[in-house]
């Protein structure tokens, strides 16, 4: 017998009637439209939301579920944090996706040997903590996706992730090619499209979000 505490639905209509609710939906159903026009029916391929339980993560995934259920929820832990940290974020993306009645799934992933190994080559853009844990989820994401049918992974890359990315790439002089390190949409994997459904949405409209439901 658990003591589990019972989960409350959350109410989604303040979500589903907010503007950036709709341009994240509408951008949703956009990229994740394969091979026809993306109308008001086009769209909505089956979906696996990256959460961290982070604030911009948690809009993209409220402004999904007040569009469609096609979605399931995933938690990428890697082990460059404390172990308590990431056991509370993950109890918090579960308790979300219970409360939105949606499947939620964990894939660990270890990272921390590789950033070691890359140490050297900080000043080249390489090694550091966070590169090598990005590199860890994305790598880790398309196996989730596809043991859940998902073609398609959804993060949380809002219009300020990508001033802060063009920012930093016009002044390390990149080439165009890193100037679209963030765009809307691009292949993970032979079966997995990453998506940003958030572009169009600032920080702060991803904040006002999470005070909606």
């Amino acid at each position: 017998m658990t003591n589990a505490r019972p989960i409350a639905p959350v109410d989604l209509a303040a979500v589903r009637a907010d503007d950036a609710a709709r341009a994240i939906a509408r951008d949703w159903r956009r990229l994740t439209a394969a091979g026809h026009s993306a109308g008001e029916g086009g769209g909505g391929g089956r979906t696996l939301v990256a959460c961290s339980a982070g604030a911009d993560s948690t809009a993209l995934l409220l402004a999904l579920a007040a569009e469609t259920d096609n979605l399931v929820v995933a938690y990428i832990r890697h082990d460059m944090r404390p172990r308590q940290e990431t056991d509370i974020e993950l109890a918090q993306m579960r308790d979300l996706a219970e409360a939105l009645s949606l499947p939620s799934v964990t894939a660990d992933v270890r990272c921390a040997a590789e950033s070691a190994r890359g140490e050297g080559n900080r000043g080249r853009g390489g090694g550091n903590n966070e590169a090598a844990a990005r590199r860890a989820r994305y790598h880790a994401l398309p196996g989730s996706a596809g043991q859940h049918a998902c073609p398609f992974v959804a993060v949380g890359h809002h219009a300020d992730d990508l001033l802060e990315t063009q920012i930093m790439w016009f002044i390390r002089g990149a080439s165009l090619r890193g100037l679209g390190s963030l765009r809307p949409k691009r292949t993970l994997s032979r079966r997995v499209t990453l998506i940003r459904p958030m572009l169009s949405i600032t920080r702060d409209d991803a904040r006002r979000l999470c005070t909606l439901a």
